[in-house]
């Protein structure tokens, strides 16, 4: 009776310490460690880790490296000069990464969800929002346009998929997509300082069904964007 009860209490460390976590997970609404402190920047946003594939990368690149994750020690290795970095998992739901403390941010990971694959190519999705007019939402307008954005007409050597996006505010702002396995997710900035994460559901001619993972320009969780011509 005694080694059975044992046996039960080593299983549930082993499954609540060294748990191996699976699927596609991305980093947004990333954690301020010290609410009313300084923060800088966002924290490490957009940053995806493939734990079928062992891959990392991030949505504003198609590069790849390999990573080794340790799960008993919370610990991935990266091909990055040997680079190890510790996290701490909460289940299945989430896991923090602490990359710099200086900038006041822990890096929150939360699986993604890819049950919803469109069958369109990133090109033709590009081409469905640019040529849409969409209404407005919380008073912001929105024009998405394939122009390149402010900083990527300044470079001679454009590194990332940022277009220009002209919206009712002042600042600097850009859109892009990010494909994963078939899933398309819509990212844009109205201001320099903040950045919205949707997931696309759907899209037909009532325009683009949304699922907010980060609504950082109080949008309200915008959850459709819908052409002017069904307005009303």
């Amino acid at each position: 009776m005694k080694k059975a009860i044992i046996i039960i209490l080593l299983f549930g460390f082993s499954n609540s310490y060294g748990q191996e976590l699976d699927g596609v997970w991305m980093s947004y609404n990333n954690r301020i460690i010290e609410p009313g402190k300084s923060s800088y920047g966002l924290g490490m946003r957009g940053l995806i880790l493939d734990f079928q594939k062992l891959e990392m990368g991030h949505y504003l690149r198609d590069s790849l490296i390999n990573i080794e994750p340790n799960f008993r020690r919370h610990k991935i290795k990266t091909e990055l000069g040997k680079k190890k970095f510790r996290f701490k998992a909460y289940g299945k739901d989430s896991l923090e990464v602490d990359f710099n403390k200086k900038d006041n941010f822990i890096t929150v990971f939360r699986p993604l969800d890819l049950s919803h694959e469109l069958e369109m190519k990133e090109s033709e999705l590009a081409e469905f929002i640019v040529k849409t007019k969409f209404q407005p939402h919380n008073g912001v307008e929105f024009d998405f346009t394939n122009e390149p954005d402010y900083f990527e007409k300044m470079s001679d050597k454009p590194k990332t998929k940022k277009r220009f996006l002209k919206s009712s505010t002042s600042h600097p702002s850009y859109w892009f997509l990010k494909e994963i396995n078939q899933n398309y997710f819509l990212v844009f900035s109205l201001d320099i300082h903040l950045e919205n994460i949707y997931q696309i559901i759907e899209v037909s001619n009532d325009g683009l069904v949304l699922k907010p993972l980060q609504d950082d320009y109080f949008l309200n969780e915008l959850m459709e964007l819908k052409p002017v011509y069904n307005k009303g």
